[in-house]
């Protein structure tokens, strides 16, 4: 399905220059616009590209109709491609405890076309899972992780996560240019999951059980093929 244009809805999402960033796992080499939103102070926390918010609404749309989960929301660019994909959807992010913040979220999710609706929940993940899940009596089929990228803490998004999938479920993850991001995806392998990988700029892992069947991806020949020991497992062939 051809996703949807939604850029007009971000009109703080700016490009900028990868190579000013200091992550280690940023892929500046990538010939993609990288953006971040020009409103967040701090640390520097940059947008999912184009083609992966593309790949995230081409993933979810087979879930229409069924119960999402984002972690890690930010200022809501990928959440607004899982709800015109057609999630209800659950998004997770400790900033949306600000006031500003919740209301800039709520401007643009409010906006996107093909909305079934969504709730917005200002915790920490993995520690409020639990009480989102328990939220509405149906388990996720689809959840986008995409929140704290050090240490332990993927692997404990995916763990967490885990016990709350439907039978037909996908999880994705972004970011598996970092070890830490990958250990994540590993529990769903190790669960018996399927799995791959997306060559977008930064890397999409793909993890699915069940009646579920994953889109083929069409590498954008100028994105550099990938090279990195911790992602061996996961190639095909």
């Amino acid at each position: 399905m051809t996703p949807p244009s939604l850029l007009h809805l971000f009109p703080h999402a700016k490009a900028g220059n990868p190579w000013a960033v200091d992550w280690p796992y940023l892929r500046k080499e990538v010939p993609h616009i990288w953006r971040s939103d020009a409103r967040h102070t701090g640390y520097v926390t940059g947008n999912a590209s184009v083609e992966e918010a593309a790949c995230l609404y081409s993933f979810a749309c087979q879930f229409s109709g069924r119960r999402g989960l984002e972690i890690g929301t930010h200022y809501g660019w990928t959440a607004a491609h899982l709800l015109a994909a057609g999630l209800r959807l659950d998004c997770i992010d400790p900033a949306i405890e600000d006031p500003q913040r919740r209301q800039d979220i709520i401007e643009v999710l409010d906006k996107v076309p093909g909305s079934v609706g969504y709730r917005l929940w200002d915790g920490f993940s993995p520690q409020c899972v639990d009480a989102v899940r328990a939220g509405a009596p149906e388990p996720w089929s689809f959840v986008f992780i995409d929140g704290n990228h050090d240490g332990d803490a993927p692997r404990e998004d995916a763990r967490a996560v885990l016990p709350h999938l439907a039978p037909d479920a996908m999880v994705v993850f972004h970011d598996l240019i970092s070890p830490h991001v990958e250990a994540g995806l590993a529990v769903f392998r190790d669960a018996g999951f399927d799995t791959c990988l997306i060559n977008t700029m930064q890397v999409l892992g793909v993890a699915w059980r069940g009646k579920v069947d994953p889109p083929v991806h069409i590498q954008d020949q100028n994105v550099p093929n990938l090279f990195l020991s911790h992602l061996d497992k996961y190639r095909r062939g």
